[in-house]
């Protein structure tokens, strides 16, 4: 059949029977039904083609029985699409055929987009949008599962996908998804209302509805939060809003657990208003609103910095903790609470560094310095506090006041030194300075060690 433009391709069919219609402008061609043209083929048991008076412009073309539809952009083959199916029919625009749908009920319609990397898709009904000819989108509804083959395969389902393509390079270049979104590779799932795949610079981000945030697992790390962007290969995400992640400890990832913070080897969990993790790089970077928790251990920051399985954690900004692994007994029921401009805490060095208009508060005892260090045994519990610059301890229940430069707190001995030039004691009963005081919290005693300086006071014990 011969175009009515000579420089379009013609429109070749052969079937077992065709059947001529004058006054519908129609053709029906039954059994065996071949149509071809240029590098495209389609092949059914029953074919229907409806054509302008001339006949040599074809308007509309449905079909049924073992559809098979085949459709490439070059001569080469590239970007090849085919699609199988019980039945199809199409839609025009401008003239020309603008779409082809198809669909299997009961069954699900079947289509193989060539790559790299080579997908196949499964779904209820499809849509094919033509540009030019040229295929520029294929939308997969109903229970859509599309399946990405090659070295580490991927799967994305939802109830509405639709793949677009480049027309000029005939390759897939992004998909949109909506409703109950799921991904999975080797090493991630992710599961959200919709979601939209740059397919060439490979990132996923998914986005939420009210009550349903999305949530990606990666190597057991979990993170959740309103909206999501990952990308699978270079293994990096970023969430924003009320964010949720859960941190072990995993070959591939980073965590927070075995340090002195949190101590447990238990999953450690934050809050944030966002996060960029790397799991390559084992980092992971919280802002905003942090909380940080494992067990009864708490912290709360505005930047919370990961590295590693645990090796180091970083915070700065108004950064709290509220530690209950104080002593070598049983957990106790009140935490030793501090405040700091910045946190460091390594796993090896067995220590937490505090620097900044730091304040201590253990039960009822206050102090405050410019730095200080928390020191923690084998068992991880902590064996001494020392505090530098600007020292000031604060007793409420004996009215004492210390200052000094630098104090030294045995915790589980519940003995405090305290040293300076001088170093200075003040409650009801008097005043006392000294290059160094030791106050015994079991014994309610204050001491003067001044080995190389002279004691002064009207300390009375």
């Amino acid at each position: 059949m011969q175009p009515a433009t000579p420089t379009d391709e013609a429109l070749n069919l052969n079937a077992r029977e065709g059947v001529f219609r004058r006054q519908q402008n129609s053709v029906d061609f039954n059994n065996d039904v071949v149509m071809t043209r240029s590098n495209d083929r389609l092949v059914a048991r029953h074919v229907v083609g409806r054509f302008t008076a001339d006949r040599k412009t074809l308007v509309a073309l449905e079909g049924e029985g073992n559809v098979d539809i085949t459709m490439a952009d070059d001569q080469s083959g590239s970007g090849r699409k085919e699609i199988t199916c019980e039945r199809f029919w199409s839609e025009m625009a401008n003239g020309q055929i603008s779409a082809i749908d198809a669909d299997s009920h009961p069954q699900q319609a079947h289509a193989v987009i060539e790559g790299p990397p080579k997908r196949d898709i499964v779904a209820d009904t499809f849509r094919v949008g033509l540009s030019n000819k040229v295929v520029s989108d294929v939308a997969a509804k109903g229970k859509a599962v599309v399946k990405e083959l090659g070295g580490t395969p991927r799967e994305l389902s939802a109830e509405h996908i639709t793949v677009y393509f480049d027309t000029r390079f005939h390759r897939a270049v992004s998909a949109a998804a909506d409703g109950d979104f799921h991904y999975k590779d080797p090493k991630n799932e992710g599961n959200a209302v919709r979601a939209n795949y740059d397919i060439v610079n490979d990132q996923v981000v998914l986005s939420a509805d009210p009550g349903y945030y999305p949530t990606v697992v990666s190597d057991a790390q979990t993170l959740k939060a309103k909206l999501i962007e990952f990308s699978p290969r270079a293994g990096t995400a970023k969430a924003t809003g009320e964010v949720i992640a859960q941190l072990v400890s995993k070959q591939n990832g980073p965590s927070a657990d075995s340090t002195n913070v949190f101590p447990a080897s238990k999953p450690v969990f934050v809050n944030s208003d966002s996060v960029t993790m790397n799991q390559a790089g084992k980092t992971a970077v919280f802002s905003g609103h942090v909380r940080a928790w494992q067990d009864m251990n708490t912290m709360f920051a505005e930047e919370l910095q990961v590295q590693g399985m645990g090796d180091s954690i970083g915070a700065r900004g108004n950064v709290r903790t509220s530690l209950y692994n104080t002593s070598t007994n049983e957990q106790r029921k009140t935490p030793v609470l501090s405040r700091s401009d910045h946190l460091y805490a390594r796993k090896n060095e067995r220590r937490i560094e505090l620097v900044g208009s730091v304040k201590i508060d253990d039960e009822q005892r206050h102090m405050t310095s410019e730095k200080a260090t928390f020191y923690f045994d084998q068992s991880r519990k902590i064996e001494r506090i020392e505090a530098e610059e600007k020292v000031v301890l604060v007793e409420q229940p004996t009215g004492r006041k210390g200052t000094g430069d630098k104090a030294v707190y045995f915790v589980n001995r519940r003995v405090i030194y305290i040293n300076g030039s001088p170093a200075t004691m003040t409650d009801p009963k008097g005043t006392l300075s000294g290059q160094q005081i030791a106050v015994d919290l079991n014994r309610n005693k204050v001491e003067i060690v001044s080995p190389t300086s002279a004691t002064q006071g009207t300390y009375k014990q």
